[in-house]
């Protein structure tokens, strides 16, 4: 059988891969959505509606918003820095999983726990990169 093969430390090296990969790929994917706007997101709830509006009168913020998730997200699937980059992506993901979570119904307060959790998850398998950052 297939778990005969493998020992526990394989099992965490390949959760630990496959986690990264996912929240690389997802943040990636967001990120580019956001700038070249490809795919059509829900509207969200009339209370994230006008919060984020305040935001979108900041010229240029969003947009950088969304390329720090391109290169945060590559810098995931990639391996680049990626003590500093769970370090910066787990700040933007608390913004945007409390934003979720508070302001936008059933609906995001699933996506947010859903990505903070994924976040908890892969920074935890990556706790040495984090404590690089802090105690090199």
């Amino acid at each position: 059988m297939f778990t005969d093969t493998l020992t526990l430390y394989e099992w965490i090296g390949l959760i630990r891969v496959l986690s990264r990969f996912v929240l690389g790929s997802y943040f990636l994917f967001v990120g580019v959505n956001g700038v070249f706007q490809f795919v059509s997101w829900p509207a969200p709830q009339p209370d994230l509606q006008k919060f984020l509006s305040e935001f979108n009168q900041v010229k240029g913020f969003m947009f950088t918003v969304k390329v720090g998730q391109i290169l945060l997200g590559l810098s995931l699937l990639l391996g680049w820095a990626l003590g500093l980059s769970f370090i910066l992506l787990g700040i933007l993901i608390f913004g945007i999983s409390s934003l979720q979570i508070q302001l936008n119904g059933k609906a995001g307060k699933t996506l947010g726990w859903r990505l903070l959790i994924l976040w908890i998850v892969t920074a935890a398998l990556h706790w040495n990169e984090i404590i690089k950052v802090f105690f090199v």
